[in-house]
């Protein structure tokens, strides 16, 4: 009984706490995370040469159209659309021009300091009893010669465009420009049968550039020899300093009556282009503008008989009218 009783007392403190264990919710267990690793290698075929060479050969290609040719094309053309410095020396950007007749007097002026202190000294000099006596009839001519350095240079501009209005040679635009045109077929429309004429043209250009820059070198240098002509006049005043002024006055003279045979250039170009079409054609216009950048440098051989240049007319020389044809 005794066991009994201790078994119902044991089942009625046991029976509260399974009922309350029961009512309590389920413990919630986190997901466990897995990660799959999938490793592939991948077997690339090697690149097919063909392939390649096809490849690059299409972007020469395209950089040859799309960048190099177009570039001195549009430099030749736009250069065409100066004023027209090919076939005269037009007198506004020459000895008109206020610019060059303004540098010009300030550096007449300096001349004339400049030779009323050596006739100072040579007087001084002579009145001392040493010295040479001064040739004032010599001064007075190179006096006379300074004072008109525009008049001259008025004179001989005026005289060459004349002579080249009667040659009357065609416009450099339109012995240029027909040859300054990129095909418009796209790079791979025959883009093989392409490559040949777009490198012949871009060629052309490059020459037609370098024909251009000489032509306005010759005009620049026209500017510079009118600014600075009073100076060398004056060498005229001493025998010392004759040899500087003559070298001078040949220059001026070849750089100015070059054009002449710059323009009788343009107007037989049409005989030489007239030999041949579309590739030959191309080959010929640049024989043509070849000639034609050459012939200033014509006049750098020619002197007159009896007459030295010295050294500094000699060099004057070889600088201006050599270097020009370069």
């Amino acid at each position: 009984m005794k066991r009994l009783a201790l078994a119902f007392v044991l089942g009625l403190l046991v029976a509260p706490a399974l009922t309350f264990a029961q009512s309590l919710p389920a413990p919630v267990v986190p997901p466990i995370e897995t990660h799959t690793t999938v490793t592939q290698q991948l077997v690339a075929p090697p690149p097919d040469p063909k392939v390649v060479s096809e490849s690059a050969v299409e972007s020469s290609q395209a950089i040859l159209v799309q960048i190099i040719a177009p570039t001195p094309v549009q430099w030749a053309n736009g250069m065409l659309g100066l004023p027209d410095v090919w076939r005269t020396t037009p007198p506004d950007l020459s000895y008109n021009n206020p610019t060059i007749r303004g540098l010009a007097e300030q550096i007449r002026l300096a001349a004339f300091v400049l030779i009323a202190l050596a006739v100072f000294g040579m007087g001084a000099s002579h009145a001392m009893g040493g010295g040479q006596p001064m040739r004032w009839g010599r001064l007075f001519a190179a006096v006379v010669l300074s004072v008109g350095n525009l008049v001259w240079w008025q004179i001989g501009i005026d005289i060459n465009n004349a002579i080249n209005t009667v040659i009357s040679a065609p416009d450099m635009a339109g012995l240029l420009k027909p040859q300054l045109q990129l095909p418009t077929a796209s790079p791979t429309d025959a883009a093989a049968s392409a490559v040949p004429a777009l490198l012949l043209i871009v060629v052309y250009a490059v020459v037609a550039l370098l024909t251009l820059f000489t032509l306005l070198m010759r005009l620049g240098l026209i500017d510079v020899l009118i600014a600075c002509g009073s100076l060398f006049l004056l060498g005229f005043a001493l025998e010392q300093t004759e040899s500087w002024a003559m070298g001078y006055v040949r220059v001026a003279a070849g750089l100015v009556f070059s054009q002449v045979l710059i323009v009788i250039g343009l107007k037989t170009a049409s005989v030489i282009s007239s030999l041949g079409t579309g590739v030959v054609g191309v080959l010929l216009g640049i024989v043509v503008l070849l000639l034609i950048r050459g012939l200033p440098g014509l006049l750098s051989g020619m002197q007159m008989p009896g007459t030295h240049a010295g050294v500094i007319g000699r060099l004057i020389q070889f600088a201006v009218l050599k270097r020009i044809a370069r």
